[in-house]
């Protein structure tokens, strides 16, 4: 009896033994630890490339997954803040404080800031750079110029519907996702305490922020069953196809003759644009622009025998389509963007390459670099005596380094200006280029 009291002992305690063996085997390892500017107040905002984070020292910290700052912001009201990630690494900074919502680059630049009645609990991005916000009963459409598009009340919660882009609500529910929210932090809870917030990076990663002023990285050996980053990221090269929601606009029987059509170009569809909250109205003022900026692709780019048109009603017609070209920043989305990058690629108009950079200008929106890899490629075959074009490539590289932040200056911008700076290119060039250069660097990305 004895014997068998002594092997029962000894099996119970070496089971004890790999228990904890297994268990410190499954522990999550610490990669890193750092410290930020303050205590963190509100949940991260996730990208690829790292992640973001409001903390009472009225700062927005903003670190890679290496623990290493990128960038750091002041913010006003940090306790009535809260930040959103958005497609390419863009932020949406929500200050309940003054009922603002504000849109900072990845560089942590404030592009613009937006009005908004409601405070946000979510916000999504659309398909053509479109931004979603809303909370358990309103829901607000704006451009990624910041100008509303609209806003609709709903008793179902909006983010259970299928959301049409121009504000029509479907009450079909939309299919779950594999894995929520709650189930990653089930996972997280098992393995951490004394945490204030935190999130899997990837299946076997995990940012723990803690109570105090660190934040911790964490690996696991085995992958975990979460959700993983769905936001998009900059993908660089041609992009010809147009988004979903392009899909949708009504591209037969529009009249693209601008010389007829002066609805199109009249004040009061400028005014219109200007103003917002304009709702489904915008299938008619997308479709009448994109069916007319279409018109004139086919009117620059070759055709099939090899031929292109001598005579185009737009060419001829500068006023009335400058007018269009003014309405792309206005309506601002990556399908305009598309044709924008066609436009500097292929027209032989000197006027309209100038007024289409400077109308884009007033937002360029580039999230695959399309229009900053015609301009390059543009620039490598001009002639050097066309000194007011490169005038305009420079303004026109600053305006999408500016909005898309430092990654598309390191990109392709910086090789652009130092083309012009160092080529053989007229003095006026050279200095106008170099102080493109310094106009930059003042934006401190």
């Amino acid at each position: 009896m004895k014997k068998f009291f002594f092997l029962l002992i000894c099996l119970i305690y070496s089971s004890s033994l790999f228990s904890e063996e297994t268990e410190s085997l499954e522990k999550p390892v610490m990669l890193w630890q750092t410290v930020l500017s303050g205590k963190v107040l509100t949940e991260p905002a996730k990208f690829y490339y790292g992640f973001c984070v409001i903390t009472d020292a009225r700062k927005i910290d903003c670190l890679n997954y290496e623990g290493k700052k990128l960038w750091e912001k002041e913010v006003s009201h940090p306790r009535e803040c809260q930040i959103f990630p958005l497609d390419y690494e863009f932020l949406l900074l929500s200050d309940n404080s003054n009922n603002t919502v504000s849109l900072i680059n990845p560089s942590g630049l404030r592009l613009w800031e937006a009005e908004i009645n409601f405070k946000p609990e979510k916000v999504l991005s659309g398909d053509d750079g479109r931004i979603y916000v809303y909370n358990e009963n309103q829901i607000a459409c704006y451009g990624i110029n910041g100008i509303k598009k609209w806003q609709k009340s709903s008793d179902v919660n909006p983010g259970l519907l299928k959301i049409n882009p121009f504000g029509k609500l479907d009450t079909e529910n939309k299919n779950p996702p594999a894995f929520s929210f709650s189930q990653d932090q089930e996972i997280i809870k098992k393995h951490f305490r004394d945490y204030a917030y935190a999130f899997f990076y990837d299946k076997k990663h995990a940012l723990i922020c803690k109570n105090n002023w660190t934040l911790e990285y964490y690996y696991f050996n085995e992958e975990q069953q979460v959700s993983g980053l769905t936001a998009k990221k900059a993908k660089i090269g041609q992009k010809s196809a147009k988004s979903p929601t392009a899909a949708l606009y009504n591209l037969n029987g529009i009249n693209t003759d601008i010389r007829k059509n002066k609805e199109v170009t009249s004040e009061e569809r400028i005014e219109a644009l200007r103003a917002g909250n304009y709702g489904e109205k915008e299938i008619l003022y997308s479709s009448e622009l994109m069916n007319i900026l279409d018109a004139y692709s086919e009117d620059i780019n070759i055709a099939q025998f090899g031929t292109q048109k001598e005579y185009s009603i737009y060419e001829a017609n500068t006023k009335e389509f400058s007018v269009i070209l003014s309405q792309i920043p206005l309506l601002a989305s990556s399908d305009y963007t598309i044709k924008v990058a066609d436009i500097v690629a292929h027209t032989k108009s000197t006027a309209v390459l100038k007024t289409a950079l400077k109308e884009y200008g007033n937002c360029a929106y580039d999230p695959d670099y399309l229009v900053l890899s015609a301009i390059q490629t543009r620039a490598k075959n001009l002639n050097k005596r066309n000194e007011d074009i490169i005038v305009s490539f420079c303004d026109a590289v600053y305006e999408i380094c500016r909005f898309m932040g430092k990654n598309a200056y390191n990109t392709i911008g910086k090789q652009i200006l130092a083309d012009f700076v160092y080529a053989s290119n007229p003095d006026r060039v050279k200095a106008y280029a170099r102080k493109t250069f310094e106009k930059i660097k003042k934006l401190q990305m």
